[in-house]
């Protein structure tokens, strides 16, 4: 893939409500490390205060982005003929220009993640998704087992012969905190997450005023 064909891929930055000074964190790191702020798209995950759904939390969460963002995706890979999109989790940052990442052009390709195992992944922070799996995730979205999200990618790339995980974490984390889960839950993730703490980005003004962002 060359560089022409990633500066049309478009980015989306998963968040939730009370996310927005996570959610700027993530924009402005993307812009730091050369992202077009027009191929930012931010998807809102639901409110998981507010919500009735009695379901695990993590089943809510995963059904909405089945639901919601991959459409959305592909709507956005459509519009800029792209060859896929980058799924991006709030909070999250780049260490270094997108451009750099190595892209499977036929798998799902895992940049960032917390925890890399034998068998499980920890942390779906950063992936790439090939158009033609978005396409399928879409028409599949009420068919795939619901789930925490990097289970549910790693398995579904597994499945389908189409995961390719970086050895390397390509990703940092602004704040090792997290709102969501039991407390043991939280701890567990600040735990981890601490391993790739990062000072928030420094961005003019500027350029969030003209891409939106306040």
């Amino acid at each position: 893939m060359n560089d022409t064909e990633k500066e049309r891929i478009p980015w989306i930055i998963m968040t939730a409500p009370g996310r927005d000074s996570k959610e700027r964190v993530t924009f402005a790191s993307l812009i730091q490390h050369g992202v077009n702020p027009k191929n930012i798209g931010v998807f809102k995950n639901i409110d998981l205060k507010t919500t009735t759904d009695t379901r695990p939390y993590q089943k809510i969460i995963t059904e909405q982005i089945l639901q919601g963002l991959f459409p959305m995706a592909l709507t956005m890979i459509n519009r800029r003929n792209a060859p896929g999109f980058y799924f991006i989790e709030d909070n999250t940052l780049l260490k270094q220009n997108f451009k750099n990442h190595y892209l499977f052009g036929n798998k799902i390709t895992w940049l960032g993640w917390l925890k890399n195992l034998a068998t499980y992944t920890v942390g779906s922070k950063l992936l790439y998704f090939p158009k033609h799996i978005v396409e399928r995730i879409v028409r599949d979205k009420n068919k795939i087992p619901l789930g925490h999200t990097d289970r549910v990618f790693r398995n579904y790339g597994l499945k389908n012969n189409e995961l390719y995980i970086s050895p390397t974490s390509e990703i940092a984390i602004h704040t090792a905190t997290s709102d969501i889960g039991t407390e043991k839950e939280k701890a567990a993730k600040a735990k981890i997450k601490n391993k790739f703490a990062a000072p928030n980005p420094r961005i003019p003004m500027s350029l969030f005023k003209r891409s939106g962002k306040k």
